[in-house]
């Protein structure tokens, strides 16, 4: 059975824009924004924003999981954000606004699917005008975490990407 992409759904609603203010003790400090949902874009770690991007995916089931993450205890229903025919939040086109920039990095993260229980897509360095593919969630901290470290960062962010090219043979 094929299954069809939502089409109340635009297709950047999964970007995130994240501003990192602050490393301190391991720990990133900033905000998240996405422009079709507003919340309180402040974070405190890792876990916390990964955390926030994950609700937002599973409220709108897009891009949908392949997986369900087990539990122990059995939930009745799934956290979801309502639409707004059910009295939650609309979603409103984005403004066109200054883009807010982190005090030490800018990210743009673009999750395009959610397979093998994690994600995939691009991370782009707003500073560095770099962009980078992921194929997990380490690899992201990895990349965002070499984009924070500032002696070898941009020589990992500029070596050519070997994407592709071992599939050919």
């Amino acid at each position: 059975m094929a299954v069809g992409i939502r089409a109340d759904i635009p297709s950047d609603i999964t970007k995130m824009l994240v501003c990192i203010d602050r490393l301190q003790d391991g720990e990133i400090y900033g905000r998240c924004y996405n422009p079709y949902y507003s919340a309180n874009p402040k974070f405190i770690g890792l876990a916390a924003l990964i955390g926030r991007m994950e609700f937002l995916f599973d409220g709108l089931s897009y891009p949908q999981r392949t997986l369900e993450p087990r539990k122990f205890r059995v939930r009745t229903a799934r956290r979801r954000i309502p639409d707004a025919e059910e009295g939650g939040m609309p979603m409103e086109e984005p403004k066109e606004k200054e883009t807010p920039r982190g005090e030490k990095a800018t990210f743009v993260v673009n999750v395009q699917f959610r397979q093998n229980a994690t994600w995939q897509g691009t991370v782009s360095w707003s500073e560095q005008k770099a962009t980078r593919r992921f194929r997990s969630m380490l690899e992201l901290i990895s990349l965002m975490n070499d984009a924070l470290v500032e002696d070898e960062s941009l020589a990992k962010w500029s070596q050519d990407e070997k994407y592709g090219e071992d599939e050919s043979r």
